[in-house]
């Protein structure tokens, strides 16, 4: 999380989101009470902004996009404002939500509050969309995250009344929820357990064909001998006799570690990469799957001065056997 300190001055005047009918403001004496849904101006009615429908897709046909709650939301209720807004208002353990979407980059929120306090979050999801979201802390105590879909142009706001248990959690499934990729394979990624040994193994020689990263998947001890025939004229796949601090223990030294019975339970995804110094090092922070795709997530780490020199690595990453629904890997890496 990347935390940068924003100080805006706000509107005075502060005003909560609802979905219910607008009422007049009642400072204006030629405004009278809401009246069927219409306030009443000067004996003239003026139809109410706010269209209550019943499922998204209802809206989707209207707006041509949606906004999605959370899996576990209640009280849900999606409608439209002046025909160019999606809102959806839902409560989920014991705190109150109201997400809007626009086509157009304005002040759609209806948030007025002044901001105590603003930070960015930056999420990448797996299909390799890195999204920034703002998260606003109001003085009152609520919080506005306003983010864009960057593929569709769709402007979001998220106003969250209460005090949430993880902010962190809300940004990422709101967000996920509301991605132009709403596809099945969310629905069915699954996290699963790995663990992970990163092995410097540095290119033998220049070969344009080598594209980065390369990932393989092996379920056997015989897969993982053919594997190292295949590449040892591409990597420097050997033992290492004496490990320096810019360097590891070699790949046969790991490859040793996984025997058959390990494979009987387990299975391994090497994945290969290129940096452009020895000094960054890698980190393996999540694996999905699905039954299309497996998602390998890597975060780089780069120190504050770094060598100036090329290093290729083999990520040994384990997982059990009968968790891992594909063998198509996709890596994905934190931008942030």
């Amino acid at each position: 999380m990347k935390k940068i300190p924003v100080f805006l001055l706000a509107m005075a005047t502060a005003a909560s989101i609802t979905s219910c009918a607008i009422s007049c403001p009642a400072e204006d004496p030629n405004l009278s009470e809401t009246v069927g849904g219409e306030c009443n101006l000067g004996g003239m009615q003026i139809p109410n902004p706010v269209k209550s429908y019943s499922e998204p897709e209802e809206i989707a046909t209207i707006l041509g996009f949606t906004v999605r709650p959370f899996a576990e939301a209640e009280n849900v209720r999606y409608s439209t404002i002046s025909d160019d807004i999606a809102q959806v208002n839902f409560s989920c353990d014991g705190v109150e939500y109201t997400l809007r979407a626009n086509d157009e980059n304005t002040d759609f929120s209806g948030v007025y509050t002044p901001v105590k306090s603003e930070e960015y979050r930056f999420v990448t999801y797996v299909w390799d969309e890195c999204i920034q979201f703002t998260t606003k802390t109001l003085t009152d105590g609520n919080f506005l995250i306003t983010w864009k879909n960057s593929q569709k142009e769709i402007y979001y706001s998220l106003y969250v009344e209460g005090s949430p248990k993880n902010l962190e959690s809300i940004v990422n499934e709101i967000g996920s929820n509301n991605s132009p990729f709403l596809k099945d394979e969310k629905e069915i990624m699954k996290e699963i357990p790995f663990e992970f040994t990163e092995i410097r193994t540095d290119a033998m020689k220049y070969d344009e064909a080598l594209t980065y990263p390369d990932t393989a998947v092996i379920t056997t001890k015989d897969g993982l001998n053919a594997y190292y025939e295949a590449n040892k004229e591409n990597f420097y796949l050997e033992r290492v006799e004496k490990v320096y601090s810019d360097t590891t223990i070699g790949f046969l030294d790991e490859a040793d570690k996984y025997d058959e019975e390990f494979f009987e339970e387990n299975a391994l995804i090497l994945v290969v990469l290129e940096n452009g110094s020895g000094s960054i090092r890698q980190k393996v922070t999540s694996v999905k799957t699905s039954d299309s795709s497996t998602w390998v997530r890597i975060k780089n780490i780069v120190p504050e001065i770094c060598t100036d020199d090329m290093a290729n690595w083999h990520l040994f990453i384990t997982v059990p056997k009968a968790e891992l629904l594909s063998e198509n890997i996709e890596v994905v890496f934190e931008k942030f």
